[in-house]
């Protein structure tokens, strides 16, 4: 994947790039500090296990699997979303 806004999935994954529009500071980690808390949100049975300025990372488990979300800057002004069980 070389161009932001693009996403790809699969059998065991997911996985999309975008362009994040953030404040005029130029702050990096801002929508990823949403982007996580969002995560955190959706699902009863998280543990968010990373939290970094460029990083996110939690793992979702259910009676049967246990499934990765990492959020993450990736170049400048670029974040990724990759979910994989």
């Amino acid at each position: 994947m070389a161009n932001a806004d693009d996403c790809r999935a699969n059998a065991h994954s997911y996985d999309c790039r975008w362009r994040a529009h953030w404040q005029a500071d130029g702050v990096v980690n801002d929508p990823l500090e949403e982007l996580g808390a969002d995560i955190a949100a959706c699902f009863p049975n998280v543990v968010h296990d990373v939290n970094t300025p460029t990083r996110q990372h939690f793992i979702v488990r259910t009676t049967d699997r246990r499934v990765n979300v990492t959020a993450s800057v990736q170049g400048q002004n670029e974040l990724r979303l990759r979910v994989t069980r």
